[in-house]
C-alpha cells in the first residue's frame, strides 16, 4: 500500500491497536493477508505530531526535511542522512518540528512479510523446505537508534518510489513485496552484526554487557541528533550517563575506533553525499558540516578521502 498522505490519526491509531482486525486498508479494500500490510509513505509535510501508534517493525527516514520519532521515552532524529528503526509491535510517536518541511519516506513492513524474512535469515533452507507452511512467530531483538543512511539502502528506497512513479497505474504487489523485501533483509542483516558487538564489551554479566552497550549507542544517537556539529565529549558522555574516560573505552571496545574518529568518519561520509549534489556550493556544504572555513573543509576532506572536494565533485 503506497500512501502520499498521512492516515487519518484516530483511524490508524483505532486499526493498529486491534492489528488490521477487519483485514481493510485506509481505502476499503480488502488486504491479501491478516495483520498490518506493507504501508509505504512518501508525504510532504510541515508540522505533524502523531502519538501512541502501535507499529509493525518500521523505518522512519526523511527523503528531506528533518522529523522526531518516539520510542521507548526517547526521541530519535531522521534526517536524508540518518534513519530510524522500530520494533514489531512498539508504540512510536513521530513529530515534525513547526517550520521543518519534509518529504516523509517511512516503510512500514507487513507482518507476513516480516517473518518470511526473519525465518528466511534465521534457518537453514533445509529447514525452510521441510516448514513451509510453518507459522511459527519469530521475533528479533532491536536496539532502537539511528544509524547513517548508505547508499546501498538509500538505492533501494529511491527505487521503491521510482517503481511506484512509473507504474502508478499497473503497480503490482508482488513487486513492492520483492522490493520492501530486499529493503527488510538489509536492515536485519545489518542489525544483527551491530548485535554481535555487544560480546566485544569487557564486562562478566550478560546485563552489563548489554547495558553498556545500549549507553553507547545513546551517545551514537546524540551525535547523529546533532548532525556531527559543534559536539564536545563532555556533553556526549554526560548524555549517556558514563565518565568521558569510560565511555572512549567502551565505544573503542565496540566500534573499534575513537568517538572522535567515528564522528570524523560520519563527516566525512557526509560530506562525500552532499558533494554529490551539484546545486549545493562548497561553502555551504562546508557550514552545514560545522567548517567555518573553506580551506579547513577542504583538507579534512582531503586527509580522509585523497581528493580534494572539487576533484570528487567532478
Amino acid at each position: 500500500m503506497y500512501l502520499r498522505e498521512f492516515p487519518n490519526i484516530n483511524w490508524i491509531r483505532q486499526t493498529a491497536a486491534n492489528g488490521f482486525a477487519r483485514g481493510k486498508d485506509v481505502l476499503g479494500n480488502q488486504l491479501p493477508a491478516d495483520g498490518w500490510p506493507n504501508v509505504i509513505l512518501k508525504v510532504n509535510s510541515t508540522h505533524t505530531e502523531r502519538d501512541n501508534i502501535k507499529g509493525p517493525f518500521s523505518l522512519f527516514y526523511n527523503l528531506k526535511g528533518r522529523s522526531l520519532v518516539g520510542l521507548d521515552n526517547q526521541w530519535h532524529s531522521v534526517s536524508n542522512h540518518f534513519y530510524c528503526l522500530s520494533n514489531q509491535d512498539q508504540h512510536f510517536s513521530l513529530h515534525i518540528p513547526r517550520e521543518e518541511v519534509t518529504t516523509t519516506s517511512n516503510i512500514h513492513f507487513g507482518q507476513k512479510l516480516y517473518q518470511d524474512v526473519v525465518q528466511n535469515q534465521s534457518h537453514s533452507s533445509n529447514w525452510l523446505l521441510d516448514n513451509m507452511n510453518n507459522t511459527l512467530v519469530t521475533d528479533l531483538e532491536l536496539l532502537a537508534k539511528t544509524a547513517f543512511m548508505i547508499s546501498e539502502l538509500q538505492s533501494k528506497i529511491q527505487a521503491l518510489h521510482t517503481y511506484q512513479q512509473q507504474n502508478e497505474s499497473d503497480y503490482s504487489p508482488d513487486k513492492e513485496y520483492e522490493m520492501t523485501g530486499s529493503i527488510l533483509e538489509h536492515l536485519l542483516f545489518v542489525n544483527s552484526q551491530e548485535l554481535r558487538k555487544i560480546e566485544l564489551v569487557s564486562a562478566q554479566k550478560v546485563a552489563t554487557r548489554k547495558e553498556l552497550f545500549k549507553r553507547v549507542n545513546l551517545g551514537i544517537d546524540f551525535i547523529h541528533s546533532h548532525e556531527l556539529k559543534n559536539l564536545k565529549l563532555d556533553s556526549i558522555s554526560r548524555n549517556c550517563g558514563l565518565s568521558k574516560f569510560h565511555f572512549i573505552r567502551v565505544f573503542k571496545e565496540v566500534y573499534g575506533l575513537t568517538p572522535s574518529n567515528y564522528i570524523s568518519g560520519l563527516r566525512a561520509k557526509k560530506a562525500h553525499s552532499l558533494l554529490g549534489d551539484q546545486e549545493r556550493d562548497l561553502q555551504s556544504i562546508a557550514l552545514e558540516l560545522g567548517f567555518s572555513e573553506l580551506s579547513a573543509f577542504t583538507r579534512f576532506y582531503k586527509r580522509h578521502t585523497g581528493q580534494s572536494p572539487s576533484a570528487r565533485r567532478n
